[in-house]
């Protein structure tokens, strides 16, 4: 998991360096929290083992893994590199998405 906040990091370096600070920056996360969780598939712990039900399930997690973000953290993250308390209470929050988004998949 730590891999994967280290490349959505990059990601994030990446596309802030390339646009504006504003809207299109959190839109580029969640797309890259939503193709790496596609990529993974239904082995991915805590996914639907449906495969037509993962992209929606995908879109779900990383919408409401990051809207529980605070903006301070986010702000962090991409003046940084890092969030010390964006990576502590990352198992978290992706717990509670998943759980909030399997409801949803049924």
């Amino acid at each position: 998991m730590r891999k994967i906040l280290a490349a959505i990091t990059a990601l994030s370096l990446v596309a802030a360096s390339q646009l504006a600070w504003g809207a299109k920056v959190m839109p580029e996360l969640k797309k890259a929290n939503t193709d790496i969780c596609l990529k993974m598939g239904a082995s991915a712990r805590g996914a639907p083992k449906a495969p037509e039900k993962m992209p929606a399930f995908c879109g779900c997690v990383s919408d409401a893994y990051w809207d529980s973000v605070p903006q301070s953290e986010y702000n962090l993250l991409l003046q940084t590199g890092k969030s010390p308390s964006l990576e502590a209470n990352l198992e978290k929050r992706l717990d509670v998405a998943k759980a909030a988004c399997l409801k949803k998949a049924g």
